[in-house]
């Protein structure tokens, strides 16, 4: 009887668990069918950061170091936060709100707190010390970052990932560096659907150009 009962909840514990995996599939499906379109500019990576598996490691400007208000202990390190968005007439989204509880706004996702640390900035007007060094005194806000966002890695077939990796490097360095010659860098967009709190990245975007069609315009251009 214990034996049969044993493997009953072995059974049970695997259908659990298959049952999780698929609805978490389902509900990556139905996000990227459903959900709201934001675009979101990325950023330069970390050079010393490697290409890792088989997917492209993401930033986004204005990601890192994100301000709110309060004290620093409402914002502690591991809480869990909703961060919102705002999009222009093109989709195109900046940071809206971070928020400590689950917003009406379609535009949002559910993130947790890294590390937070209170922001300083020097005086208005500036105050020079005895040393001549400008002081600085705290705004009243925090500077937050996050945890394993879910738009930071965009996954891609093995044999795809390092060529877009390589064409993503390229474009972003090119369009943030100021003293680059090119006539026209381009842009490089996440193309991102929110649904119930959940970002699921659907392509990037080099200006209003999807990955695939990006890279194989750059390979006819090679030949």
């Amino acid at each position: 009887m214990k034996k049969q009962f044993f493997i009953a909840a072995i059974a049970i514990g695997i259908l659990v668990q298959f049952g999780v995996l698929a609805w978490m599939l389902v509900n990556r499906e139905l996000t990227l069918r459903h959900g709201d379109v934001c675009l979101l500019q990325t950023a330069p990576v970390d050079p010393a950061d490697p290409f890792r598996g088989r997917y492209v490691a993401l930033r986004y400007a204005g990601l890192n170091n994100v301000k709110v208000e309060g004290e620093q202990n409402t914002w502690a390190r591991g809480k869990p936060v909703w961060i919102t968005f705002k999009t222009d007439e093109s989709s195109v989204g900046t940071i809206d709100e971070v928020l400590l509880n689950k917003p009406d706004n379609p535009l949002c996702m559910k993130a947790y707190i890294q590390y937070s640390w209170k922001d300083y900035a020097p005086a208005d007007p500036p105050v020079t010390n005895e040393w001549g060094q400008v002081e600085r005194g705290p705004t009243g806000k925090v500077k937050l970052t996050f945890n394993d966002l879910p738009i930071e890695r965009f996954y891609l077939p093995e044999k795809l990932a390092p060529e877009a990796e390589n064409a993503y490097r390229k474009a972003i360095n090119s369009a943030f560096n100021k003293d680059n010659n090119e006539e026209k860098a381009d842009k490089v967009f996440a193309k991102v659907r929110f649904r119930k709190g959940q970002a699921v990245i659907e392509d990037l975007l080099f200006d209003d150009v999807p990955l695939r069609e990006y890279l194989c315009n750059a390979g006819k251009t090679k030949q």
